[in-house]
């Protein structure tokens, strides 16, 4: 049930953010634009997502889509991701990677902008 469930996320994801006809982004009023990638493709964070410990991203990855999530420290200024997952454009999972990694914070930034964002949500002091 719960792998049906985030499939079905996924595939929402991928349906809604990631698809359209001239190679730019829609949106949910939900999602927000945190950056892009190399590609000029957007990094999407799911406002749904938020929750006090963690929050997912979304981008473009050979015609699939990389869900990462993860768990901020506002008091730090740290992020780390606590999953990442690779899926096909039909929403087969490819990849999972469960370990948890420390992402270097820079400044303007995809993962720095969603921190900032996540941290302005819930009133961090320093944000």
């Amino acid at each position: 049930m719960l792998k049906s469930r985030k499939l079905g996320a996924v595939l929402s994801a991928v349906a809604i953010t990631f698809f359209s006809l001239n190679g730019s982004a829609f949106a949910e009023s939900s999602d927000l634009q945190v950056g892009t990638d190399s590609n000029g493709l957007p990094i999407m964070l799911d406002a749904k997502s938020i929750t006090k410990k963690t929050y997912r991203l979304y981008q473009s990855y050979e015609g699939g889509i990389i869900e990462t999530t993860f768990e901020p420290s506002c008091s730090d200024a740290r992020l780390f991701t606590a999953n990442v997952s690779v899926y096909s454009s039909t929403g087969r999972l490819i990849h999972e990677d469960k370990s948890s990694e420390e992402i270097f914070y820079k400044p303007g930034s995809a993962a720095a902008e969603s921190l900032k964002v996540y941290c302005q949500l819930f009133h961090a002091r320093g944000w």
